[in-house]
């Protein structure tokens, strides 16, 4: 459709014409140097498609001509002039047919029901932003998608330390910002201490905000006068301050812990500054009182304003409200539904602290319920529900709770009106269709599950009466969570759906199903394994339990992806970043038993843990040592390459896991008294990576077994790396 290379210089060579305003050229340059490739794959990964599609507020066109590609018709809306005229023009130059409109998001002039998709980056933080919400899922059509990038907390901040206070848009707007940064800090305060936190603490957050304002606003003699009643306040404050536990320095500490960036409370100071010192007087005036009205305690949220920071679970909240289903809210970025099309980073810096949103807006029948959607919801399960768990102690979910509570009322409705058993059929006619029955049917079938369903560590998908078993597959999928038990009973109704004979079958610490193929009970585990990965006998075949019960060492032959947890993962944690207690399943393949123990039960032995690796850097060699190895293990596994393998445990788990080590450089086994005492390897001068693995009697006498590395070790090369 497009010769990118060429539209590249042509929308570049636009940008840069005479007629067009500077104000329009100082905005396009940096959306088009990006390159057309970069929003033609931003917008693949979302999975969005139809025959019509909304660019509500499309700038300069950037996004309405990569949204082109994916969509019949496209609709670019802007409240600018000036940059819809450059749309124009962009879409001449394109060869794009584009449909504009001028207006506003917070008052579309479309009818109710009328786009497949609707596409608003970077737009809806300018405005009434619960408004905004409610005119897009209203003109988006029951099973349209709805993508929304939206500030967090340091937009405001950008335009007042990186552009300065004569910014056009940041005059109206600067008061919002404190307000809002003020807000965003006491709730997520708040929150992240739920269940445990006196009101006092309230007051601690409140004197650390006010006592590092004193220093920037004691400078403005002129408008001290007007913050008397708030210094009368701020001595019972630093009272309660002295009376804590706490220091103000801790305080400080824990706000840049729980910030989405670490320049998160230092920029509330800073930004305060710039307005004292840059803003004009009724800049000042109206500052001075929202923080007056703040430590007074008055609903300084109301105060009106055009300027937004958007915090995450408000934008859940309002979705939820206008029912609909977020498929994921993430930093700006990460979501991603189409694998295949993944981004390498988004649009904003990450210190800006940009999120995004993507939504369906569900129908009565369903149709909502795709492969695409299904494995959608289970790569987004991480930003779907960790942020969600505020209690620190972990208990089971209601699956109402997992998927939303407005969208579950209009679900569950709609599961009561039709017949879930067609649900089923068509979502297996999608899974299956192109691919040749048999084999290659039933592979796909048992990939599908594997992608539509995460095995996440703190939740625990329950029904309304705490019952595992009685969550129903389709309950599951919408909700793309569930352990063993829930990827077995979908795994179950799938196959039984595609015609054949199949069973749940309970282990002894673990649940599968069995399915009946070519006369032979294959073994179908979609929850400890992923990617594809299955079960096999020593002839290759898909494996049987009996065969694995008579040699449970093929189990433990392959990686078991799905339970690789790491505890330091974002999955891992409730909101602010938290660790959580209680019953959980978070752990590494050395923190658990072998799966083969899952299985049929005996010895619970568990793989020993790589060792930590330390080095030391000189121009032609490097020196590796642990200080410590576990006991039990017979060989330390080292690899050292020059390519970085790609993944870490923290990355979501996926295909990308079964990439290897780079052993190009050196691959070794050594006793654990050698790398005690350290090993030298001559090595080239670059950049190199080092997987560190250990292995005990049981991995040695059964090779060959799968061995899960350690953290990968980066080690640097400079010209300064001597001898």
């Amino acid at each position: 459709m497009f010769d990118v290379q060429k539209l590249d210089e042509l929308l570049v060579d636009l940008s840069e014409q005479a007629l067009v305003p500077e104000a329009v050229k100082s905005y396009a340059r940096p959306e088009y140097a990006r390159g057309m490739q970069f929003h033609f794959d931003y917008v693949a990964r979302l999975g969005m498609s139809g025959r019509r599609v909304l660019d509500a507020g499309c700038g300069v066109g950037n996004w309405s001509l990569a949204l082109a590609k994916h969509f019949g018709h496209v609709t670019s809306l802007e409240f600018n002039p000036d940059r819809l005229a450059f749309t124009r023009l962009a879409g001449e130059v394109a060869g794009v047919a584009l449909d504009l409109v001028h207006g506003s998001i917070e008052d579309l002039p479309f009818s109710d029901a009328c786009f497949d998709g609707v596409f608003c980056n970077g737009v809806i933080f300018l405005t009434d932003y619960r408004r905004s919400m409610a005119e897009l899922a209203r003109v988006l059509k029951p099973g349209g998608m709805l993508y929304v990038s939206f500030d967090e907390l340091a937009w405001w901040d950008h335009l007042i330390l990186d552009r300065g206070p004569t910014e056009p848009q940041l005059l109206p707007m600067s008061c919002g910002m404190l307000v809002n940064h003020v807000a965003d800090l006491l709730q997520a305060f708040a929150l992240t201490d739920a269940g445990r936190t006196t009101s006092g603490k309230l007051f601690l957050v409140s004197a650390a905000v006010l006592g590092t304002l004193r220093s920037a606003i004691a400078q403005q003699k002129r408008v001290l006068h007007q913050l008397e009643s708030l210094w009368m306040l701020r001595k019972p404050l630093w009272q309660i301050v002295r009376r804590g536990q706490e220091s103000i320095e801790e305080v400080r500490s824990h706000m840049h812990q729980l910030s989405a960036s670490g320049r998160f409370f230092k920029s509330i100071v800073d930004s305060c500054e710039r307005v004292f010192r840059f803003g004009t007087k009724e800049q000042r005036t109206v500052v001075s009182q929202d923080l007056l009205s703040f430590v007074q305690g008055k609903n300084i949220l109301s105060t009106p304003r055009r300027g937004y920071c958007i915090n995450r679970e408000d934008m859940r909240d309002v979705a939820g409200r206008l029912g609909l289903d977020v498929i994921g809210l993430s930093a700006e970025g990460a979501v991603i539904v189409n694998p295949e099309r993944p981004v390498a980073g988004g649009v904003y810096p990450t210190n800006w602290g940009v999120a995004e949103m993507l939504a369906r807006k569900p129908d009565s029948q369903c149709a909502w319920m795709t492969p695409v959607y299904c494995r959608a919801i289970g790569r987004a399960a991480l930003s779907r529900f960790s942020s969600l768990i505020h209690d620190p102690v972990v208990t089971n979910t209601p699956v109402e709770s997992a998927i939303g509570t407005a969208f579950w009322r209009h679900y569950r409705s709609a599961l009561r009106r039709i017949d879930r058993s067609a649900v089923l059929e068509n979502l297996i006619g999608e899974v299956c269709r192109g691919t040749a029955p048999g084999e290659e049917s039933f592979r796909s079938i048992y990939r599908f599950v594997q992608d539509a369903i995460f095995h996440h560590p703190l939740v625990q998908l329950v029904d309304e009466y705490g019952n595992t078993r009685q969550v129903s597959s389709l309950e599951t999928l919408a909700a793309g969570i569930g352990r063993c038990g829930h990827a077995a009973r979908v795994a179950c109704d799938l196959f039984q759906m595609a015609g054949y004979q199949a069973r749940v079958t309970q282990l002894h610490k673990h649940v599968c199903c069995e399915v009946l193929f070519d006369g032979r009970w294959r073994v179908v585990d979609a929850d400890a394994f992923k990617a594809g990965i299955r079960t096999t006998n020593d002839d290759g075949d898909w494996a049987t339990l009996d065969e694995l019960r008579a040699k449970p060492v093929l189990i433990d032959r392959v990686p078991a992806i799905g339970l690789q947890l790491a505890p330091y993962a974002a999955w891992s944690r409730g909101i602010g970043g938290l660790p959580v207690s209680g019953y959980t399943d978070v752990g590494l393949a050395w923190h658990r038993p072998y799966v083969s123990y899952l299985y049929f039960g005996g010895a619970p032995r568990r793989p020993p843990p790589p060792p930590s690796i330390y080095y030391k850097r000189y121009l032609d060699r490097v020196v590796l040592k642990a200080e410590a190895v576990a006991v039990g293990v017979q060989r330390i596994r080292v690899a050292v390459g020059t390519r970085s393998r790609g993944w870490t445990y923290g990355d979501f788990p996926d295909d990308a896991y079964l990439e290897a080590s780079d052993d190009s450089t050196a691959s070794l086994e050594l006793a654990p008294e050698d790398i005690c005492k350290g090993v030298s390897i001559q090595v080239p001068p670059i950049t190199l990576y080092v997987n560190v693995s250990s292995l005990d009697e049981y991995q040695m006498s059964n090779q060959p077994i799968w061995v899960w590395p350690g953290d990968e070790l980066t080690v640097p090369f400079s010209e300064g790396t001597t001898l």
